[in-house]
């Protein structure tokens, strides 16, 4: 597949986070080496400060097949509405959204166009029937029934979107089999990371935050959240190893800045850092873990992060979700707090050039290429059976 028009839909907040770039901003950049790719922001809502948001927006030309789009509509807040109320907001926010996207591709002259909708449920239920793609593909990164408080409302929704689509990705496998009962056309999407950026042939100095930590040095990158990760677990290994350092390192959100792992000497916490940055403290860390609860919500940047560990070189731990499976015969998956002791002191023992070496080959093969590679094979495919 090769120039077409493209659409994406995307789900970062630029707004929040100008430093950050996740899968589809990743994946539009590779999609524009071969074809013309329109990267559509997502629009705010009345809960998002206006204090914290640019002012900069309107259309940005990228490169010469790539345009980002800053949307100037501000959308109604419907979290806690009841359902009917809920769907007619629905709308009417998807119309007010569209007029704005329909005004810049025309002016473009971008048409008959495939949208590629990056897992934003409610944004989402009306797009197909409001802009009319030649193609529809559903990019579903999170379990969304898990993450509202309004499971019910979320299932109902979710399902009828994904009934309607053309084609779904997931970059969980274990999800690909459930989402086939609602449609046909669903496919796996292996989750990638820049293995040029995330290289161990980098020469890299010592960031001067690990300067005067003890090693071996334990890191973690995310969100600190106490809803995601395993405070009990962190606790217990702090407690147990106190010659050990465990190293956070990202932005916190408000039910962690309380926590109670901010007691322990042996943690240490370091403000979120951007993404360019990143390889520059994972080279130091001596074990990367993911301690993150075992529960029903799941993330692209799970993925993602681990991906990056392996691809330098990294023994990681982690506790033992569901989407881990993936990745069982490159890290080592812990079922309870004393085993996850036990793999990072295994780890820590046993890591030899072989096994750093197996990690990075395996991380190569995860790249933002082969993901372009995988939606034309679905393009192709969809346009033979139908």
């Amino acid at each position: 597949m090769k120039n077409r028009d493209i659409i994406i839909i995307g789900n970062q907040n630029f707004y929040l986070d100008p430093e950050e770039k996740d899968n589809s901003i990743s994946i539009a950049k590779e999609l524009a080496k071969r074809n013309r790719v329109f990267f559509v922001c997502p629009p705010l809502n009345r809960k998002i400060s206006q204090t914290q948001v640019s002012k900069k927006k309107g259309l940005i030309k990228d490169s010469r097949n790539l345009w980002f789009f800053k949307p100037r509509t501000t959308l109604y807040s419907i979290n806690g509405i009841i359902f009917k109320l809920f769907n007619f907001l629905i709308k009417k926010n998807t119309i007010r959204f569209v007029k704005e996207i329909l005004a810049e591709i025309n002016n473009l002259k971008i048409s008959d166009f495939i949208i590629i909708d990056d897992n934003h449920l409610f944004r989402s239920t009306y797009l197909k029937e409001l802009l009319k793609p030649s193609l529809y593909i559903y990019y579903l990164k999170s379990n969304l029934s898990y993450i509202s408080n309004k499971e019910t409302k979320v299932s109902k929704t979710e399902i009828a979107l994904l009934k309607q689509v053309d084609i779904i990705l997931t970059n969980h496998k274990y999800m690909v089999d459930v989402v086939r009962t609602y449609n046909k056309n669903t496919y796996h999407i292996r989750q990638a990371c820049d293995s040029n950026l995330y290289s161990h042939e980098v020469f890299r100095i010592v960031p001067k935050e690990l300067g005067s930590l003890l090693t071996p040095i334990i890191g973690y990158i995310g969100v600190l959240d106490s809803d995601i990760l395993d405070i009990d677990l962190i606790e217990y290994l702090a407690v147990n190893n106190p010659l050990w350092t465990f190293l956070f390192i990202g932005s916190q959100k408000k039910n962690f800045c309380n926590s109670r792992l901010y007691r322990y000497k042996n943690i240490s916490f370091i403000e979120n850092k951007k993404p360019e940055e990143l390889p520059d403290y994972i080279q130091f860390f001596d074990i990367a873990i993911h301690p993150q609860r075992v529960n029903n919500f799941i993330t692209e940047n799970y993925q993602k992060r681990i991906t990056e560990y392996l691809a330098m070189g990294k023994h990681v731990i982690t506790t033992n979700t569901v989407v881990i499976q993936e990745f069982k015969d490159m890290v080592y998956i812990s079922n309870s707090h004393d085993q996850f002791l036990h793999n990072i002191e295994l780890a820590l023992k046993s890591d030899n050039q072989d096994e750093k070496i197996k990690r990075r080959n395996f991380a190569k093969k995860n790249s933002w290429s082969e993901s372009a590679n995988i939606i034309y094979r679905c393009v192709d495919e969809y346009k033979l059976n139908s």
